[in-house]
């Protein structure tokens, strides 16, 4: 599926994507790194009025703000890379931990269940051992007296914590979990119609998964008595969950320091004029093979044996893929650009003085429309990248300014919460702080009806440690 491939490569990092390209080439002989000598996008680049190119040595895109028109995506090498150290990475264990701690639990010993859980999650975060063999071990070897509805319980705690999907035991789980969490965030929003796309979306992956995985919509549409159009918004929901919640679990294990390259570099001019360049020079430029291409060119498939009509289909199908794969490669970069195009268009102020008072209430729905495609798209888009502004490194979730709202129906700027939290952290008792849950409800007799993982994320992105790390025992 076109969709599903298009979700696929736009969360994707470009190390991950370069690997993905990899093991495309390698599984289909179609596909090849080189140019296409017949791709006249080439030619345009060069004369495109609205290429500004500060840095002449990469193939990056760079692109003037207040231009019409989006420059042509064609990918090319790149030997320069700008990097941001950012040292003291917590690692993931470490932040699962941190969460435990905000947890109301049973005892200290279902603390260390929990924890022995998470250790033994695997690369992707699921938990890939039956619980069974989990309790016999910990009776084997570790000595503890434990049965499988206490160790049943604790995986329950486990798959509370962020990311929604940690600590499942398969795909089907983890996508179940996640589901159950977006209906849970919906149904507090009040938005009845997303809930129920939802509940669809969770009746699918649990009753009909196998039918899913086949992406056989008739047959859905058939037992669920529904029809297409509700199908395809309900497993839009599902392509967007994240199959791999642990994804970075190795890596940020190791508690080293990494290094940030922006995805993009943002310049402002004295003048109030602001480009941007999307970096994609390690991205390599893809072509189908010119072999495979002349054969069918040159190929009367009317005139074939059945047996040469097999090989042709197999050439066919896999000329096709490859040209799938590198147009999916190209909205890939048409819609990142787009997109950062929508955030300084909308922040612009901000750009430009770099002054927090100036930034403005922004949601991914709003970049969404502005784009022309939908709010997973522009979460996929944002999620983990970085814009160095001016030589200021940003995420590009802090461009967007969210709002809340109270208990009134009243809208709250996200920098008002923030602000509460900051203040009730700083008069708070250093011996007994303050626990995300009790600040939740601190918030919500003042009329901010912020949730717990709300306040989680919150203090997160504020860089203030959980209540057991400020605690204060003297």
């Amino acid at each position: 599926m076109q969709q599903v491939l298009d979700s696929q490569l736009l969360e994707l990092g470009d190390d991950d994507l370069l690997m993905r390209i990899d093991n495309e080439i390698n599984e289909n002989g179609a596909l090849e790194e080189g140019r296409d000598e017949h791709d006249d996008d080439y030619e345009e680049l060069e004369t495109d009025d609205s290429y500004d190119s500060p840095h002449n040595d990469t193939d990056d895109i760079s692109y003037n703000v207040d231009s019409e028109e989006l420059p042509v995506y064609v990918p090319g090498s790149s030997e320069s890379q700008t990097e941001m150290p950012l040292g003291d990475t917590k690692s993931f264990i470490d932040e699962l931990k941190e969460q435990l701690a905000e947890q109301e639990l049973e005892s200290a010993k279902q603390r260390e269940l929990v924890e022995y859980l998470i250790a033994s999650l695997d690369d992707n975060g699921f938990i890939d051992r039956p619980i069974g063999n989990i309790v016999d071990d910990l009776i084997l070897y570790h000595n503890v007296d434990v049965d499988d509805a206490e160790m049943e319980r604790a995986l329950q705690v486990l798959q509370r914590l962020d990311p929604p999907g940690i600590g499942a035991r398969n795909l089907k789980e983890c996508m179940a979990i996640q589901l159950r969490r977006k209906i849970e965030e919906s149904q507090e929003e009040g938005n009845e119609q997303r809930t129920k796309q939802l509940n669809m979306a969770l009746d699918i992956v649990e009753n009909y998964f196998d039918v899913f995985k086949r992406n056989d919509r008739e047959q859905l549409m058939r037992v669920m008595k529904v029809d297409t159009e509700k199908i395809g918004k309900a497993i839009a929901e599902i392509v967007k969950l994240n199959p791999r919640p642990g994804l970075s679990l190795s890596e940020s294990a190791t508690g080293k320091a990494m290094a940030i390259e922006p995805d993009f570099i943002i310049e402002t001019s004295v003048d109030g004029n602001i480009s941007f360049t999307l970096r994609g020079g390690k991205i390599p430029e893809l072509r189908v093979n010119p072999e495979y291409q002349e054969i069918l060119n040159k190929t009367d498939a009317t005139k074939l044996t059945p047996a040469q009509k097999e090989d042709y289909k197999y050439i066919k199908n896999n000329v096709e893929r490859a040209q799938g794969f590198i147009n999916a490669i190209h909205r890939r970069q048409e819609t990142l650009a787009r997109t950062m195009k929508a955030i300084i268009d909308a922040q612009r102020s901000f750009m430009i003085s770099q002054d927090d008072a100036d930034l403005k209430p922004l949601t991914g729905g709003e970049i969404a429309k502005r784009v022309g495609v939908d709010g997973s798209t522009i979460s996929r888009a944002v999620s983990g990248r970085y814009a160095l502004l001016d030589g200021t490194l940003y995420p590009l979730k802090d461009f967007f300014l969210r709002t809340k709202r109270n208990a009134n129906g009243e809208e709250v700027l996200r920098t008002q919460v923030e602000t509460a939290i900051a203040q009730m952290i700083d008069n708070e008792d250093k011996k007994k702080p303050l626990n995300d849950t009790q600040i939740s409800d601190k918030l919500k007799s003042m009329g901010l009806n912020i949730q717990r993982r709300t306040v989680a994320k919150y203090r997160d992105q504020m860089n203030i440690p959980t209540a057991s790390l400020r605690k204060k025992y003297k």
